[in-house]
């Protein structure tokens, strides 16, 4: 039950950001030309901001791999609405192609925390490794903290171990709750034996929730590091949430042993 809570936790903290995470659908007056990617290409240069708008989000697909120039070149564009270079960065991850990550690195440094925002949670859907230094960057020195929450949501989806020390920082020094707690969730996707070890200290974070996710992190990742941690945390825990949340878990990872 009390995994259960902590699950529709998170799902509502992402539903709260979904009109970030995600480009306005296209105007029900769009129609996607018939001639087919040619004739969307062409529309991104209409005088009409909406059409710019709707044909982007027509290209966000993987086959489109033509369309990054254009693509890119329209995120960049300074001079178009936030909500078109938003536009522009989401259907940049939803191509696919490690070849994006040249226009969305840039997309990390706009002004517009929108920007950027899209731009990281797109590079997490792109999987190159070479976005890696800048989704770090932004996760420790981002501004606005939806922004780092983004980037803690991207380097779970690279998966890549090399992202450990940033996420364990997070988890340890930031700010803001909903950040931390991403930062564990992200550890726990991870799910290396170094991720593990970085859930140690937050278990003992000052928020319930974040103790609580560590120790669903823990669980995802399992071993006897985290049965462990998890057995000495149960004894200092207070708390009737986490406490339920690392009991919970407890019996999960003895069920496998």
């Amino acid at each position: 039950m009390a995994l259960l809570a902590l699950s529709t936790l998170a799902h509502a903290q992402e539903t709260a950001l979904k009109p970030m995470l995600f480009p306005s659908p296209r105007p029900a007056a769009f129609k996607a030309p018939a001639k087919g990617d040619d004739a969307l290409l062409r529309l991104l240069s209409s005088k009409d901001a909406s059409v710019r708008k709707a044909a982007a989000v027509s290209l966000g697909r993987p086959d489109a791999i033509a369309a990054l120039p254009a693509l890119g070149t329209l995120m960049l564009n300074l001079n178009e609405p936030v909500e078109n270079r938003v536009s522009a960065a989401m259907a940049l991850g939803r191509v696919g192609n490690w070849r994006a990550a040249a226009y969305l690195k840039p997309g990390m440094s706009d002004s517009a925390k929108e920007v950027r925002f899209a731009a990281a949670l797109a590079l997490g859907k792109i999987k190159s490794d070479d976005s890696l230094p800048v989704l770090i960057r932004a996760l420790s020195s981002d501004p606005e903290w939806w922004v780092r929450f983004g980037a803690a949501v991207a380097l779970a989806e690279n998966r890549d171990p090399k992202s450990v020390g940033a996420l364990a920082r997070s988890a340890k020094e930031e700010t803001e709750w909903q950040v931390r707690m991403q930062a564990v969730r992200s550890l726990g996707q991870i799910g290396s034996r170094e991720a593990a070890f970085a859930l140690a200290t937050p278990l003992r974070d000052s928020d319930a929730s974040v103790r609580a996710a560590a120790a669903m992190a823990m669980g995802d990742i399992g071993g006897a590091e985290s049965l462990s941690l998890l057995t000495d945390a149960l004894k200092a825990e207070r708390d009737e949430f986490p406490r339920q949340v690392i009991t919970d878990t407890l019996k999960r990872l003895k069920s496998k042993a």
